[in-house]
């Protein structure tokens, strides 16, 4: 499934460093941890607001990671 494959923040990361040719920084690029996943889907988000003026709205980290379709 298609939103499983961004609960762990590295596909994100990896398109969106792609896209802009840009590095985004340190993250944790081995996340076994919930709290590393969030951290690293939080950083794409941040990544995103500051660069594409996207702003994302009713959707937490979490809700990526934990693949809560309703909210994502």
């Amino acid at each position: 499934f298609f939103l499983l494959d961004f609960c762990d923040g590295l596909v994100l990361i990896r398109l969106l460093e792609h896209l802009t040719g840009q590095s985004i920084g340190r993250y944790s690029r081995r996340p076994t941890l919930e709290i590393q996943k969030v951290e690293n889907v939080n950083i794409a988000i941040a990544f995103m607001e500051a660069n594409f003026k996207i702003k994302v709205v009713g959707c937490s980290p979490k809700d990526i990671v934990l693949g809560n379709e309703k909210q994502v």
